[in-house]
């Protein structure tokens, strides 16, 4: 899903503009992550109620979006029943599953390590891929997989195995969300090249909102929606979520999508470094290692490896 061969604002595609922007699209994302750290830990808003209102409010803003850049493929894809379908798929398997797992693992855990948990997802990606292709892992994606197991433990111990320094529940759904995020990545495929990376998540975040709202029924809940929780969710949603995501397509059509996906790693640091600063959420130097091994790993998973005799 965040990937696009569309130039979002600007033209002609400018590296070393698109990689800041790909890094600040992440940086936004890690902000949207303390942003739900805050509203579950210290507001006292349940994940039932966040889910379909982030995902309500985005998609009303990314269609109004959609709708005054490309208004054509809007109307084709409403009308694409077949493909509409698979988007709905993508929608309650990716969208939402990643939405509530994500803010589940954050409630439980933190905005850091809830974000380093998901990007454990890239490991099943790399699997889906080795078994799709029928080959064994290549040497940096077997060592991709050594080093992601020992952040996971440095996380979940502390370095001590004898204890478990999060929670069950923590762990458990940093895993789910680990496996969204798979969902999320290889589920949308298809619409993606059809219709492209805008209007494909609008329609996703619109059905899964609508899907989240019959099922956790928000409206019952009894929340109490102060202006402070107003503010945390408006720019969970507009900083966090629409233009996280608007400025991680203008860094992929710039700066392609190898430098951009790893400029996007500053999601997981910047959510520590945030949840840090802004919440004042300790963290070890266990976590910080952790930290470093999981970047390695999307280094290692991400990266493809240069053809033989190509150098520099």
């Amino acid at each position: 899903m965040r990937e696009s061969t569309q130039v979002v604002w600007f033209s002609p595609p400018h590296p070393v503009r698109g990689t800041l922007l790909a890094a600040l699209g992440g940086t936004c994302w890690g902000f949207s992550g303390t942003a739900a750290q805050l509203l579950t830990a210290d507001m006292g808003v349940p994940v039932a109620w966040i889910t379909p209102v982030r995902l309500c409010m985005a998609a009303v803003v990314l269609l109004a979006f959609c709708a005054l850049k490309c208004p054509g493929k809007v109307t084709s894809l409403a009308r694409d029943r077949a493909t509409m379908g698979r988007v709905a798929l993508f929608a309650l398997l990716g969208v939402l599953f990643t939405q509530f797992s994500y803010l589940s693992a954050i409630a439980y855990t933190n905005s850091g390590t809830g974000t380093m948990m998901e990007r454990l997802g890239l490991l099943l990606i790399m699997g889906y891929t080795c078994v799709r292709a029928r080959r064994l892992p290549r040497g940096r994606e077997a060592l991709g997989v050594a080093v992601a197991l020992l952040a996971v433990f440095l996380m979940a111990t502390q370095g001590d195995p004898s204890t478990l320094s999060i929670s069950a529940a923590g762990f458990g759904w940093g895993l789910m969300a680990a496996l969204a995020m798979a969902f999320y990545t290889l589920l949308p495929a298809k619409p993606l090249a059809k219709y492209g990376s805008l209007v494909v998540p609008a329609f996703a975040m619109a059905i899964a909102g609508v899907a989240a709202l019959g099922l956790t029924r928000p409206w019952t809940m009894e929340v109490n929606v102060t202006p402070q929780v107003i503010a945390v969710m408006a720019a969970m949603v507009l900083v966090g979520t629409v233009g996280a995501y608007l400025m991680y397509l203008q860094g992929i059509a710039d700066a392609g999508p190898v430098r951009a996906s790893l400029a996007g790693c500053m999601e997981p640091v910047s959510a520590m470094v945030i949840s840090a600063l802004w919440l004042h959420t300790s963290f070890s130097g266990f976590d910080v290692v952790a930290l470093v091994l999981i970047l390695a790993m999307v280094v290692l998973v991400t990266v493809p490896s240069k053809p033989q005799g190509q150098s520099g």
